[in-house]
């Protein structure tokens, strides 16, 4: 079982290639694990949310420098915020009707 490939697209996007190469490779093992303990379901949510965390942390750790900093950081800074709302906007969807969905 593999990881899932939209969230290690998101590491690779938001991070830069030595952070995202480290991270991913860390969390794809730990989520062989996960899943042999508790399942797949699990193991995808748990992966899910380490990889939002790391972004999250990333981008706490260089905001101060994203204001100018060259190279796409206020890019990638407004990707992950754009992303986050429109995440949470679609669990809120989910949860008042999942008949829908």
């Amino acid at each position: 079982m593999t990881s899932p490939r939209l969230a290690r697209w998101l590491l690779e996007r938001c991070l830069d290639e030595a952070s995202a190469e480290a991270i991913v490779g860390d969390l794809s093992e730990e989520f062989r694990l996960v899943s042999e303990r508790r399942g797949a379901t699990a193991a995808r949510r748990w992966f899910w949310r380490q990889a939002i965390a790391s972004v999250a942390s990333r981008r706490m750790q260089r905001r101060p420098a994203a204001t100018g900093a060259p190279g796409g950081s206020v890019r990638r800074a407004g990707f992950v915020d754009g992303f986050s709302q429109d995440l949470r906007f679609s669990f809120r969807t989910l949860a008042s009707a999942p008949a829908f969905a």
